[in-house]
């Protein structure tokens, strides 16, 4: 029995050691020479040879100075073993990597090894993030918990990224030199799970991978079940069921829905109308007269009572309708299922609420062959299938961030996916509108005004980040959060921005762009910089200028906006751009979003 350790290197010449079949496997690229340096190595080597006297260690020296390595690292050694090293039966590796650039190689390499019965044991990162290869299906995790009591008991764990959580107490273990050390983690319950595996193999040389599983299942103190749940699945599937849509008619002009009209050259269908309710202030005026962007619908805003049914299109955008509904006295969900049921049309809603009340004409609408499609977020307990661990997000992270609500950051993000698309990158987003589905947005959480799930915070963080890590590798990956960052006050549990943190600690981003109002308190500012900056270690690269005063006035519903003078927008930049030494721009003016553009290219190229 052969067992590869990736690791320290080992000391066999320690008195302890002696006895045992120990030798090494030259790795100078990255080490000098087959000394332990660290103890680490030794001390792994040593409970595997205690626990199977009779196999033989093949040490593969991965760390030198310190413990943390680089992906292409293990990558490499793993490569050379699954090219040269037929004989070995085993891999055991108390390391791992938490921020991956290479997942797919990776993965691809533990199958071939796996398919060849030279099976990975790893240990899972002790901070408590996911790591690899520990948290592939073709290799076995190892963690710790501290309910379980000696080296002999584990938990075995289904549906979970962490299948096996051993003792988390203090072990004496030989170190470096003549050294003994009292240590614990995950690293030093692996070589048990390992000798465990060996014994299996033993047994039966023939053993497969889901064997073993199987064998280690029934051998564990406990075994903990989860349900199956795949984020990316669930998200692909949304945005499978958007490509049904080839022309589309919108209602209401709200905020959400103008996003889709402001944008309609990111869409992959046609706008062909655009409706609203009878006290609105858009009615019979041209899109293009009320609507910020750069790719404007030219339509004209009609009743929602003149839509005619029987007009070549083939589905109802439908934005938030609660507060219309209730001014208008009139239950547009309702008139908008019937219509959408007699006349075949598929329905797209932001409110999934309304949704829930209708569930007949939902049922009615199916068996006709059409789709009623939502954003909604599925409740489910991620939060105990991964013992709170987190994936760390090797592409690099923007996050468009704000000081408000209503300031322009959905249509700022939609202004930078058009110019990377534009020039050929590739890249990953995360919407927090319900419209991102629409927009072909890799992943779609929707925790703004009228979400209705009701997910603990972990779990929040939890179904974020797996969404997020799923994406897969991009040259740049982008998010925005809703509203402001910090609270403008603490008197109200209303005031405090639960989402927007526990979306900014879902995607630790890497840098930051701050949306601002003209007329923002400038120490408000200077406190969501520092918060973005201390807090969640993410620079702020550009300051984003939302050019129209907040002027609320008593109509029923509309915000009456007057953008500000060109004058008045380079005093605000200046302003800002002195005080904070950080480049400002001017939202939605074309020039000042090619100038931000290329400040993102240049600092995730240069600095991040």
């Amino acid at each position: 029995m052969k067992i590869a350790v990736i690791d320290s290197g080992v000391n066999g010449d320690r008195e302890e050691l002696k006895k045992y079949k120990i030798h090494h496997v030259s790795t100078e690229l990255y080490c000098r020479d087959n000394k332990d340096n660290l103890g680490h190595g030794t001390a792994i080597a040593y409970i595997l040879c205690k626990q199977m006297p009779e196999a033989e260690i093949v040490s593969f020296k991965l760390f030198e100075e310190h413990y943390w390595t680089q992906e292409e690292e293990i990558i490499d050694i793993l490569e050379n073993i699954n090219n040269y090293y037929s004989d070995i039966d085993l891999i055991h590796l108390s390391n791992g990597i938490t921020y991956i650039c290479q997942y797919q190689r990776l993965y691809d390499l533990c199958q071939s090894l796996c398919e060849k019965k030279q099976f990975i044991i790893s240990a899972y990162d002790n901070e408590g993030s996911i790591s690899y290869p520990a948290a592939f299906n073709n290799a076995i995790g190892v963690s710790w918990n501290r309910l379980i009591r000696s080296v002999k008991q584990y938990y075995y764990i289904e549906n979970s990224p962490v299948e096996i959580l051993g003792y988390a107490g203090k072990q004496r273990l030989p170190w470096e030199k003549k050294e003994y050390k009292y240590v614990s983690g995950s690293s030093f319950v692996a070589p048990y799970i390992t000798s465990r595996v060996a014994r299996y193999k033993q047994e039966n040389r023939q053993i497969t991978l889901e064997e073993v599983k199987q064998r280690l299942l029934k051998d564990a103190e406990q075994i903990i079940e989860f349900p199956k749940f795949n984020a990316r699945n669930d998200q692909l599937e949304k945005l499978q069921r958007i490509k049904k849509i080839r022309k589309a008619i919108v209602f209401p002009c709200n905020k959400e829905i103008i996003a889709l009209v402001a944008n309609t050259d990111l869409l992959s269908f046609e706008i062909v109308g655009a409706y609203d309710y009878k006290y609105s202030q858009h009615l019979n005026k041209n899109t293009r007269e009320f609507v910020f962007g750069e790719a404007v619908a030219n339509l004209w805003v009609d009743r929602v009572s003149n839509i005619d049914w029987e007009a070549d299109f083939d589905t109802v955008i439908v934005g938030h309708l609660e507060l219309i509904s209730s001014i208008a006295k009139i239950d547009y969900c309702k008139l908008i299922l019937d219509h959408c049921k007699k006349h075949k049309k598929n329905l797209f809603f932001f409110d999934d609420v309304h949704l829930q009340k209708n569930k007949e004409v939902l049922e009615e609408i199916a068996v006709n062959g059409n789709e009623v499609m939502s954003h909604i977020v599925r409740n489910i307990n991620i939060g105990e299938m991964s013992y709170g661990s987190c994936h760390k997000i090797g592409s690099p992270t923007l996050a468009i961030v704000g000081t408000s609500p209503k300031q322009g950051k959905y249509n700022l993000q939609l202004s930078l996916r058009r110019r990377f698309l534009q020039d050929g990158y590739k890249i990953g987003q995360i919407g927090t509108e319900p419209s991102a589905q629409l927009f072909g947005m890799d992943v779609v959480f929707s925790n703004g005004y009228a979400n209705t799930y009701t997910i603990s915070a972990e779990d929040e963080i939890l179904y974020l980040n797996k969404a997020i890590f799923e994406i897969g590798y991009r040259d740049i990956v982008i998010m925005g959060t809703q509203s402001n960052i910090i609270p403008y006050k603490f008197g109200n549990l209303g005031f405090i921005t639960f989402h927007q943190q526990n979306s900014l600690i879902a995607f630790e981003p890497d840098a930051c762009i701050l949306c601002v109002n003209y007329n923002d308190d400038i120490d408000y500012i200077h406190r969501t910089i520092q918060v973005l900056r201390n807090y969640y270690l993410s620079k702020v690269i550009a300051l984003v200028v939302f050019p129209f005063p907040k002027n609320y006035q008593w109509n029923v519903s509309d915000i009456d906006l007057e953008k500000i003078t060109i004058e008045n927008e380079n005093k605000i930049k200046k302003i800002l751009e002195d005080r904070f030494k950080i480049p400002t721009y001017i939202n939605g003016k074309k020039e000042d979003m090619d100038l931000l553009y290329e400040e993102c290219i240049e600092k995730f190229s240069y600095e991040l």
